[in-house]
């Protein structure tokens, strides 16, 4: 099994508390939970980040944010739809974050490792034919 290490972009928005001021806002879709508006984001063309409105379970998709501000709703999370879905119970319970990764970073070597082996296939299979 191979391990593959990336790096996580310390600027990425997980789970920060307030709302997206400034944004272009796509929808907004009724959900039950801050995991289930990630979901949802991910799952919409275009939608990058994500507020959900807890108090009334509301999901602002959004495809850009610049600026959060807390001041105006404090029981608003704001979210990027790439980061990291491991506090919903039962779930990478045990796990290190960084090494789950799998992501933006990860997509890209785990395609450039599935190149090499098909390469070292083939060349094991010219090899032995001759």
């Amino acid at each position: 099994m191979f391990y593959t290490f990336c790096t996580v972009n310390s600027q990425d928005i997980c789970k920060v508390q307030g709302e997206c001021q400034e944004g272009f806002q796509l929808d907004n879709v009724a959900v039950s939970s801050y995991y289930e508006c990630q979901i949802t984001c991910q799952q919409t063309q275009y939608c990058n980040y994500y507020t959900y409105f807890e108090p009334i379970g509301m999901c602002t998709l959004l495809y850009n944010c610049t600026d959060i501000d807390a001041a105006d709703c404090p029981e608003c999370f704001t979210g990027e739809k790439d980061c990291l879905i491991c506090d919903r119970p039962g779930e990478c319970q045990g796990m290190k974050k960084v090494l789950i990764v799998v992501g933006r970073c990860c997509k890209s070597v785990l395609k450039a490792w599935i190149l090499i082996l098909l390469l070292i296939f083939f060349i094991i299979f010219i090899h032995i034919k001759n």
